[in-house]
């Protein structure tokens, strides 16, 4: 007779690449311009300590405890590096090792309109469930019919669904830039 002695796998049904390129995303927008090399060292960091964490203690939102990971996996490469520095390098050249502001490319922050559809995505998700899969389908391109078909509901009504989430997240946005259009003195715009 045979026995399975090992317990199941949680993580087995994880969306891993998801994951990776959430934490790809949070590296990048925590070390903004980084060599190709140092980013996907920083990443795999942070995949293996979100494995290491899933194997000690059970994590009910993957997405959340990846951002975590990847945060504190960029800011202890960071740390690392500053280290490095200060003990094989003189004073005068660790200036010369980053480039003026003023130098870097305007894409050096990665492309504004991916940026913007993760913050939207990463919202919903965060706010309401049924508009994150609408968020995933309109950056995918996907066609309305198509969303409809597959929620088997008519297409009208997602499009209604969606036309509402968008104005949750203005009205969030408008509440949320208030002050700062406050204290900058140009009111409400």
């Amino acid at each position: 007779m045979d026995f399975d002695l090992d317990p199941p796998d949680p993580t087995a049904s994880w969306p891993w690449d998801e994951l990776r390129t959430l934490a790809a995303h949070r590296v990048r927008a925590r070390l903004g311009l980084l060599q190709r090399d140092d980013l996907e060292d920083v990443v795999q960091l942070a995949m293996v300590r979100l494995l290491r964490a899933s194997r000690r203690e059970s994590i009910a939102n993957p997405h959340g405890m990846a951002s975590l990971v990847a945060d504190r996996a960029a800011r202890d490469w960071l740390r690392a590096r500053r280290r490095w520095r200060a003990r094989f390098l003189e004073p005068g050249e660790m200036d010369d090792l980053s480039p003026p502001c003023d130098a870097l490319p305007e894409q050096a922050f990665g492309d504004p309109v991916e940026r913007a559809r993760f913050v939207v995505t990463e919202y919903f998700r965060q706010t309401a469930g049924p508009c994150a899969e609408l968020a995933t389908a309109y950056f995918a391109a996907l066609d309305w019919e198509a969303v409809a078909a597959s929620a088997a509901m008519p297409a009208a009504t997602v499009r209604k669904r969606w036309w509402r989430c968008v104005e949750r997240l203005r009205a969030e946005l408008r509440g949320a830039l208030e002050p700062l259009f406050e204290a900058l003195g140009g009111g409400n715009r």
